[in-house]
């Protein structure tokens, strides 16, 4: 395992990025997958290091559809935006009027269809989108990076 414990890490880390599910629950599924792969391995169909890769991919893409996460409030927060969006919806307004304006884009299109931004691969779909309004990868990085930043200013 000590060979191929930075491809293990890699992988449940780059899951970890683009869905937000706890590092720790990912890594220990990434490790299950290659103990898996392990045992599975057959020499005359692939070498192991890809078999592992595969074996650990396909699990942890099976591990995040089946916890089909989606970034839920806890309960302080939750009854903190309940308390102020509720009884004062120009906190609301005054937030989004203090973002930038890729931060304001990005905040708009989510907000015009939420169902469709949220979920495993929220992320993943607001860089497409992104993308298709001719964003540049570096633009829709720091934009994500910079509203996210903002936000916690905020919070």
């Amino acid at each position: 395992m000590k060979k191929y414990i930075n491809l293990i890490r890699k992988l449940a880390w780059s899951f970890h990025k683009t869905t937000g599910i706890d590092w720790d629950d990912l890594f220990g599924e990434a490790c299950l997958a290659y103990c898996e792969a392990c045992l599975s391995y057959r020499a005359n169909h692939n070498k192991l290091s890809v078999w592992i890769y595969i074996c650990i991919k396909n699990r942890l893409i099976n591990y995040c559809h089946k916890e089909e996460r989606l970034v839920l409030l806890d309960e302080e927060t939750e009854e903190y935006y309940d308390n102020q969006l509720s009884t004062d919806p120009a906190a609301f307004f005054e937030l989004f009027d203090s973002l930038s304006d890729d931060s304001k884009e990005i905040s708009q299109m989510v907000l015009d269809d939420p169902t469709f931004f949220l979920g495993v691969r929220g992320l993943g779909r607001v860089a497409k989108s992104l993308r298709k309004k001719q964003w540049s990868f570096p633009r829709i990085e720091t934009g994500i990076r910079n509203m996210k930043l903002e936000l916690k200013e905020v919070g």
